[in-house]
């Protein structure tokens, strides 16, 4: 007398284990390595730090009156453009703008084109009159 047991219902869970198995693997293994693949930095968190940073600290009148720019230190830093010592970013990938009006001052080359761009934008002050300071990051 033959005893078999129920092989179909049998390979059929175990097939179902084993696929599932498989997918997990293959969904959980490529976002194992996501922190070493070095993505890059988040340009949308740049712009808007550097552009606080600039309102805030580098170019305000004093630390009590953010927005509220020097004219002075303004039209140094944009006759000098130390994009990479005063924000510490890379100055080739951002273009810093205060305008528009008959003071539009410019900082930073124009992004290649089909480059993804981020911006962040302050209004600022600068001797009572209201400006937009842009920052393009890409």
């Amino acid at each position: 007398m033959t005893e078999r047991a129920q092989t179909g219902i049998d390979f059929l869970i175990g097939m179902t284990v084993f696929l599932i198995a498989v997918g997990f693997v293959f969904s959980f293994v490529p976002t194992m390595f996501d922190p070493f693949t070095g993505h890059g930095v988040d340009n949308d968190l740049v712009a808007d730090r550097s552009a606080a940073q600039l309102a805030e600290e580098v170019l305000a009148e004093d630390s009590t009156t953010p927005n509220v720019l020097n004219t002075t230190e303004t039209e140094a830093f944009f006759e000098d453009c130390p994009i990479e010592s005063e924000l510490g970013i890379d100055d080739r990938n951002v273009r810093i703008v205060i305008g528009p009006s008959e003071m539009e001052l410019e900082c930073g080359d124009d992004p290649p084109s089909g480059t993804s761009v981020s911006v962040s934008q302050r209004l600022v002050s600068i001797d009572g009159e209201n400006h937009l300071l842009s920052v393009r990051v890409w």
